[in-house]
C-alpha cells in the first residue's frame, strides 16, 4: 500500500500510472504468490488495495 502510494506521488492520476499502482500493490502485497488464495479472492483483495491507495491519494490533491 505505502509503495503504491509513494509511486503515486506527484504523479497524474490517470490509467497508466494506477495500472502501475496496481502492480506494485501485487508485488508487495505478494497476493500472486499465496496458493491458498482464490483467484477471485486476489481480484477482490486486489480491488479493494488500489480503491483504498486512490482515496488516500485523492484526498492529498489540492482543490
Amino acid at each position: 500500500f505505502l509503495d503504491a502510494e509513494k509511486y503515486l506521488s506527484g504523479r497524474e492520476l490517470n490509467g497508466e500510472n494506477t495500472g502501475v499502482a496496481v502492480k506494485v500493490i501485487r508485488e508487495s502485497a505478494a497476493i500472486s504468490n499465496d496458493i491458498r488464495a482464490t483467484a477471485e479472492y486476489k481480484r477482490e483483495l486486489l480491488g479493494v488495495l488500489v480503491t483504498d491507495v486512490l482515496k488516500v491519494k485523492k484526498r492529498g490533491m489540492p482543490g
